[in-house]
């Protein structure tokens, strides 16, 4: 059961490191579309799948390289000394 909850505590830590990238390109595009105020699809087709590549291989090199957990451990733990 243990196994099982820290399975699902990674998915989820990598879900949010993978999901922060394309949160930010959208919010790129939502601020091109208030400025232009046109919505183009492809344009905005283009910003969240550049977003979804760059969080998704973010994600397996901090997952692959010191971890997620210690990745988000030092994250929350950084203005402690």
């Amino acid at each position: 059961m243990i196994k099982v909850f820290a399975l699902l505590s990674e998915v989820i830590m990598w879900l949010c490191l993978a999901a922060s990238p394309i949160l930010g390109s959208a919010l790129l595009v939502l601020l091109i579309t208030i400025i232009t105020k046109d919505l183009n699809l492809y344009l905005t087709a283009f910003f969240v799948s550049a977003g979804a590549i760059v969080g998704i291989r973010w994600a397996e090199k901090v997952r692959r390289g010191m971890g997620l957990s210690h990745f988000f451990g030092r994250l929350l733990g950084a203005g402690k000394k």
